[in-house]
């Protein structure tokens, strides 16, 4: 047998496995946002009452990622000076309950339309987050862009807070592989 014969062998099944070898390696990449709140929850020392509390839901892959981005984000907001500020506290709540993207409900759908509209967002970023094709992938750039703009409005936005807002979000968008260890100590309560 020739050495061009055995390269052609080779070459063509290799061609054929190739896109199901590309496929298998995103499945397993990607995250179940449940997986990624264990993983949050225990990096970040919660008791397992709180976990039960964020996956013992009944959600769709988007609800998840508003539990998730919630979580995240609010405890970001509570190493901050504000996490003594009841009216902060009061709006970011309403924030974190407000806009829920939900394929389950024709409601929620409009709800989480009306909340980005009534958040005067800019035209570019409503239709860079609709464009979205996944519920996760829309929940979370929304929640991304509500919060930015809540943590801006309140004057958290220094070099510091938005170099962690951009940490955090790394880890919580739907497509990462990190490691909730990778953002535990931005988000950990300090011991001063």
């Amino acid at each position: 047998m020739k050495i061009s014969a055995i390269k052609t062998v080779i070459q063509k099944p290799a061609r054929r496995l190739l896109p199901y070898a590309i496929g298998a390696m995103a499945l397993v990449g990607c995250t179940h946002p449940t997986n990624k709140i264990n993983d949050y929850c225990r990096r970040t020392d919660k008791t397992i009452k709180q976990y039960r509390e964020y996956v013992n839901r009944n959600e769709d892959f988007s609800g998840y990622q508003a539990i998730l981005d919630s979580l995240v984000y609010r405890d970001l907001l509570n190493n901050s000076e504000l996490a003594n500020d009841s009216s902060a506290i009061a709006e970011f709540n309403k924030i974190s309950t407000s806009c829920r993207y939900g394929l389950d409900s024709s409601d929620k759908m409009k709800n989480f339309e009306k909340t980005l509209v009534e958040s005067d967002i800019p035209t570019k970023d409503y239709q860079d987050i609709m464009k979205r094709k996944l519920p996760e992938n829309r929940q979370f750039y929304a929640d991304k862009y509500l919060f930015r703009k809540f943590f801006t409005e309140k004057g958290l936005m220094t070099k510091d807070f938005a170099k962690n807002f951009e940490h955090v979000s790394t880890f919580l968008k739907p497509s990462s592989l990190w490691s909730a260890g990778e953002i535990a100590h931005i988000v950990k309560p300090s011991n001063d």
